[in-house]
């Protein structure tokens, strides 16, 4: 009897330790399970791109491109001629370019500021022929020597609408963004994009601070805006998309866009032109700093980038003398070029 009774106790304990073993199994099977679940969803697809693409060689141009202006928007409307949409003395202008360096002097819109504002920071879309539309923002004009402040009603900034048949002489449209509603009385430096419904896609500065995203199925007259920040801490988007026409014409969508933001970081610690990629425009990684600024007395803001040919891109960004300095006469227009895929 005794010797059974040993026997049951070692089988016992033999159970137990299988036991004990098959539970630590299935909790690392579960742990790396999760993992290995993680990498296959789009956030891991997206972090990929990030990670191969976020320091693409960016060279810079000695060259002035226009002093006193910065928060251009610039398309190629054919393979020898370059449009820059841009603020001008009392209203929006565009000025063009053959080889994306010389540009003209420009033509006004046909956009003005209104009484007591100042107007800046065009983008424009067009949607289909015949159809282009203008975002455009307006504030209060800043008395010499005001400071700008905390946002309120005193210095609101809303963005606005305008629309052209041809991209060049435009008719204002109103208000199409208040920014008393979601955004802190701060509605700014807006960037459009046409996703392959039609929807326009907006994102822009929301709060002073903030990247926000909105869209619109009455090509621009209104405007939804989600909940969440885009992005916290960072400025000035510029969005480039690289679309698979072929999975469109069979209607297929999941996967078949890449977005490529560039933005600016004000903190004059932080103050360069950085990256975030993502594959449906809502969700971004981030990655990395692309392009400094020139000293460490200056400031860098603005990116506009524009497809030269393919694989081969140029920016347009703002630059001042002065770390403090981020918009207005102090700043001059200037360029760079990378011949990398930025997607």
């Amino acid at each position: 009897m005794g010797e059974e009774n040993k026997k049951s106790k070692i089988w016992i304990w033999l159970l137990f330790v299988l036991l004990f073993l098959a539970i630590i199994g299935g909790i690392y099977y579960f742990f790396t399970k999760n993992q290995v679940n993680k990498t296959s969803t789009g956030e891991s697809a997206s972090s990929e791109i990030a990670m191969k693409n976020a320091l693409e060689k960016w060279t810079r141009d000695d060259k002035m491109i226009m002093a006193n202006t910065t928060s251009t928007d610039t398309h190629k409307i054919t393979d020898d001629l370059y449009r820059m949409y841009r603020m001008g003395q009392g209203g929006i202008y565009y000025s063009e370019s053959t080889d994306g360096i010389s540009f003209d002097g420009g033509k006004s819109t046909g956009v003005t500021e209104d009484k007591g504002k100042m107007i800046s920071n065009p983008t424009v879309l067009k949607i289909y022929d015949g159809k282009w539309i203008m975002i455009y923002e307006q504030a209060p004009i800043r008395q010499p020597g005001e400071k700008l402040g905390s946002p309120g009603v005193s210095n609101q900034r809303n963005l606005y609408l305008a629309t052209s048949t041809d991209g060049e002489a435009f008719i204002e449209a109103g208000v199409a963004v208040d920014s008393s509603k979601a955004d802190n009385y701060f509605a700014s430096v807006p960037e459009l994009v046409l996703m392959p419904s039609n929807v326009v896609v907006m994102y822009y500065v929301s709060g002073g601070e903030s990247i926000a995203r909105a869209y619109s199925i009455d090509e621009g007259r209104s405007w939804t805006r989600n909940n969440d920040y885009v992005l916290e801490n960072a400025v000035d988007p510029d969005i480039i998309v690289e679309l698979d026409i072929s999975a469109v014409k069979n209607n297929q969508v999941g996967g078949k866009m890449k977005f490529t933001m560039y933005y600016s970081m004000l903190d004059p610690a932080k103050n360069a032109i950085y990256k975030a990629t993502s594959i449906d425009g809502e969700e971004w990684n981030l990655a990395g700093k692309v392009l400094e600024k020139k000293n460490s007395n200056s400031a860098i803001v603005d990116p506009d980038v524009v497809e030269i040919s393919t694989g081969k891109y140029m920016m347009f960004f703002g630059e001042s003398e002065s770390e403090t300095s981020t918009g207005g006469s102090a700043i001059n227009l200037y360029r760079a070029t990378t011949d990398e895929s930025i997607f």
